[in-house]
Protein backbone atom coordinates (compact mmCIF):
# COMPACT_ATOMS: atom_id res chain seq x y z
CA UNK A 1 0.00 0.00 0.00
CA UNK A 2 2.69 2.23 1.00
CA UNK A 3 4.20 1.89 -2.54
CA UNK A 4 0.46 2.68 -4.56
CA UNK A 5 0.37 5.81 -1.81
CA UNK A 6 4.05 7.02 -2.76
CA UNK A 7 3.24 6.82 -6.53
CA UNK A 8 -0.01 8.91 -6.29
CA UNK A 9 2.12 12.05 -3.97
CA UNK A 10 4.86 12.11 -6.57
CA UNK A 11 2.16 12.33 -9.06
CA UNK A 12 0.30 15.30 -7.04
CA UNK A 13 3.68 16.87 -6.61
CA UNK A 14 4.70 16.98 -9.95
CA UNK A 15 1.86 18.68 -11.35
CA UNK A 16 1.83 21.05 -7.89
CA UNK A 17 5.55 22.14 -9.15
CA UNK A 18 4.68 23.27 -12.98
CA UNK A 19 1.78 25.13 -12.95
CA UNK A 20 2.69 26.51 -16.41
CA UNK A 21 2.75 23.06 -17.83
CA UNK A 22 -0.14 21.80 -16.07
CA UNK A 23 -2.07 25.29 -17.00
CA UNK A 24 -0.96 24.24 -21.18
CA UNK A 25 -2.38 20.65 -20.34
CA UNK A 26 -5.34 21.43 -19.18
CA UNK A 27 -5.99 24.12 -22.24
CA UNK A 28 -4.40 21.51 -24.75
CA UNK A 29 -6.88 18.60 -23.78
CA UNK A 30 -9.79 21.27 -23.86
CA UNK A 31 -8.86 22.31 -26.99
CA UNK A 32 -8.66 18.55 -28.23
CA UNK A 33 -12.01 18.02 -26.70
CA UNK A 34 -13.68 20.82 -28.16
CA UNK A 35 -13.03 21.51 -31.90
CA UNK A 36 -13.06 25.20 -34.21
CA UNK A 37 -16.34 27.29 -33.31
CA UNK A 38 -17.19 26.09 -29.48
CA UNK A 39 -19.09 29.34 -27.40
CA UNK A 40 -18.50 29.83 -24.09
CA UNK A 41 -20.41 32.67 -23.05
CA UNK A 42 -19.06 35.78 -25.07
CA UNK A 43 -15.98 33.45 -25.87
CA UNK A 44 -15.26 31.33 -29.03
CA UNK A 45 -12.43 28.53 -29.48
CA UNK A 46 -11.05 27.95 -32.47
CA UNK A 47 -8.60 24.60 -33.07
CA UNK A 48 -9.00 25.00 -36.87
CA UNK A 49 -6.01 26.66 -38.78
CA UNK A 50 -7.56 29.19 -40.81
CA UNK A 51 -6.94 31.61 -37.97
CA UNK A 52 -4.80 31.22 -34.86
CA UNK A 53 -5.76 29.04 -32.68
CA UNK A 54 -6.82 30.08 -29.20
CA UNK A 55 -9.75 32.15 -27.48
CA UNK A 56 -11.45 34.54 -29.13
CA UNK A 57 -14.23 37.39 -27.61
CA UNK A 58 -17.16 38.49 -29.38
CA UNK A 59 -17.13 42.14 -29.88
CA UNK A 60 -19.95 42.92 -31.52
CA UNK A 61 -23.10 40.83 -32.73
CA UNK A 62 -23.57 42.21 -35.92
CA UNK A 63 -21.36 41.93 -39.24
CA UNK A 64 -22.14 45.73 -40.13
CA UNK A 65 -19.58 46.57 -37.77
CA UNK A 66 -16.87 44.09 -39.39
CA UNK A 67 -14.28 46.19 -41.52
CA UNK A 68 -10.86 44.48 -43.26
CA UNK A 69 -8.30 42.66 -41.35
CA UNK A 70 -11.11 41.76 -37.93
CA UNK A 71 -11.65 38.24 -37.42
CA UNK A 72 -15.24 36.69 -37.89
CA UNK A 73 -17.42 34.27 -37.26
CA UNK A 74 -20.04 33.22 -39.86
CA UNK A 75 -22.62 31.01 -41.15
CA UNK A 76 -21.90 29.70 -44.38
CA UNK A 77 -25.09 30.39 -46.52
CA UNK A 78 -27.45 27.88 -47.54
CA UNK A 79 -26.41 26.94 -50.87
CA UNK A 80 -25.15 23.74 -53.25
CA UNK A 81 -21.72 24.63 -53.18
CA UNK A 82 -21.48 24.96 -48.88
CA UNK A 83 -23.93 21.86 -49.08
CA UNK A 84 -21.39 20.06 -51.30
CA UNK A 85 -18.66 21.46 -48.69
CA UNK A 86 -20.18 20.19 -45.95
CA UNK A 87 -20.95 16.48 -47.21
CA UNK A 88 -17.01 16.54 -48.12
CA UNK A 89 -16.28 17.57 -44.62
CA UNK A 90 -14.74 20.64 -45.02
CA UNK A 91 -17.14 22.30 -42.74
CA UNK A 92 -18.52 20.47 -39.68
CA UNK A 93 -21.95 19.92 -38.45
CA UNK A 94 -23.95 23.20 -36.13
CA UNK A 95 -26.73 25.44 -35.59
CA UNK A 96 -26.60 27.64 -38.86
CA UNK A 97 -29.13 26.56 -41.55
CA UNK A 98 -28.62 23.32 -43.53
CA UNK A 99 -26.94 22.42 -40.35
CA UNK A 100 -23.83 23.68 -41.09
CA UNK A 101 -21.45 24.97 -38.45
CA UNK A 102 -19.68 28.11 -37.77
CA UNK A 103 -16.65 29.25 -39.40
CA UNK A 104 -13.78 31.45 -38.45
CA UNK A 105 -12.19 33.51 -41.00
CA UNK A 106 -10.23 36.82 -41.61
CA UNK A 107 -11.80 39.54 -43.56
CA UNK A 108 -9.26 40.44 -46.22
CA UNK A 109 -11.79 42.94 -48.80
CA UNK A 110 -14.80 44.77 -47.92
CA UNK A 111 -17.09 47.30 -49.63
CA UNK A 112 -14.71 49.10 -52.65
CA UNK A 113 -12.25 46.68 -53.10
CA UNK A 114 -11.21 45.04 -55.85
CA UNK A 115 -10.74 41.73 -55.73
CA UNK A 116 -9.23 39.20 -58.67
CA UNK A 117 -8.63 35.07 -58.47
CA UNK A 118 -6.66 33.69 -60.60
CA UNK A 119 -4.33 30.31 -60.79
CA UNK A 120 -1.47 32.13 -58.41
CA UNK A 121 -4.06 33.58 -55.94
CA UNK A 122 -6.52 36.54 -54.93
CA UNK A 123 -5.45 39.43 -55.10
CA UNK A 124 -6.89 42.90 -53.48
CA UNK A 125 -6.55 46.03 -54.89
CA UNK A 126 -3.33 44.68 -56.94
CA UNK A 127 -1.72 43.47 -53.82
CA UNK A 128 -1.92 38.83 -53.78
CA UNK A 129 -2.60 38.09 -50.27
CA UNK A 130 0.06 35.29 -48.89
CA UNK A 131 -0.83 31.76 -48.96
CA UNK A 132 -4.15 32.66 -51.28
CA UNK A 133 -2.98 30.02 -53.99
CA UNK A 134 -6.48 28.06 -54.91
CA UNK A 135 -5.56 24.38 -55.03
CA UNK A 136 -7.15 22.14 -57.86
CA UNK A 137 -8.03 19.47 -56.20
CA UNK A 138 -8.14 18.30 -52.06
CA UNK A 139 -6.98 15.25 -50.33
CA UNK A 140 -9.00 12.98 -51.79
CA UNK A 141 -8.17 14.28 -55.85
CA UNK A 142 -11.80 15.69 -55.87
CA UNK A 143 -12.12 18.95 -57.63
CA UNK A 144 -12.17 22.15 -56.00
CA UNK A 145 -14.43 25.30 -56.96
CA UNK A 146 -12.85 28.55 -58.01
CA UNK A 147 -15.33 31.72 -58.05
CA UNK A 148 -17.34 32.96 -60.48
CA UNK A 149 -16.40 35.97 -61.30
CA UNK A 150 -12.61 36.19 -61.79
CA UNK A 151 -12.14 40.00 -60.83
CA UNK A 152 -15.02 42.12 -59.02
CA UNK A 153 -15.74 45.14 -57.46
CA UNK A 154 -17.27 44.46 -53.95
CA UNK A 155 -20.38 45.59 -53.37
CA UNK A 156 -21.35 47.83 -50.04
CA UNK A 157 -23.05 44.05 -48.57
CA UNK A 158 -20.17 42.20 -49.79
CA UNK A 159 -16.41 40.51 -47.96
CA UNK A 160 -13.80 38.53 -48.86
CA UNK A 161 -13.25 35.73 -45.96
CA UNK A 162 -9.78 34.49 -46.11
CA UNK A 163 -7.92 31.97 -43.41
CA UNK A 164 -4.51 33.97 -42.85
CA UNK A 165 -3.04 30.80 -40.95
CA UNK A 166 -3.35 28.20 -43.74
CA UNK A 167 -2.60 27.69 -47.58
CA UNK A 168 -4.87 24.63 -47.21
CA UNK A 169 -8.39 26.71 -45.50
CA UNK A 170 -11.46 26.52 -47.08
CA UNK A 171 -12.17 30.02 -47.81
CA UNK A 172 -13.09 32.78 -50.36
CA UNK A 173 -10.67 31.82 -52.92
CA UNK A 174 -13.06 29.01 -53.21
CA UNK A 175 -15.99 30.31 -52.41
CA UNK A 176 -15.96 34.00 -53.76
CA UNK A 177 -17.61 37.28 -51.79
CA UNK A 178 -20.35 36.29 -49.43
CA UNK A 179 -23.18 38.69 -47.80
CA UNK A 180 -22.07 40.66 -44.76
CA UNK A 181 -25.46 39.61 -43.48
CA UNK A 182 -23.87 35.90 -42.75
CA UNK A 183 -21.10 37.61 -39.93
CA UNK A 184 -22.32 36.69 -36.74
CA UNK A 185 -19.93 38.19 -34.83
CA UNK A 186 -16.65 40.06 -34.93
CA UNK A 187 -13.94 38.19 -32.82
CA UNK A 188 -11.35 39.97 -30.61
CA UNK A 189 -8.70 37.62 -30.14
CA UNK A 190 -8.26 36.71 -25.98
CA UNK A 191 -5.61 34.12 -26.19
CA UNK A 192 -3.98 32.90 -29.06
CA UNK A 193 -1.13 30.92 -30.44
Amino acid sequence: MAFLSDRRDRRRSFWRRRPVLTAQFVLGALMLTVGAGLRLGDIYVNSSGSIPMGFYRAASQSGLTAKTGDYVLFCPPLTPLFEEAHTRGYLGSGVCPGRFGYLMKRVAAASGDLVEFSESGVRVNDRMLQRSQRLSADRDGRLLWSPEQMKQLLEEHQVLLMSDNTSLGFDGRYFGPIARMQIKTVLVPVWVW
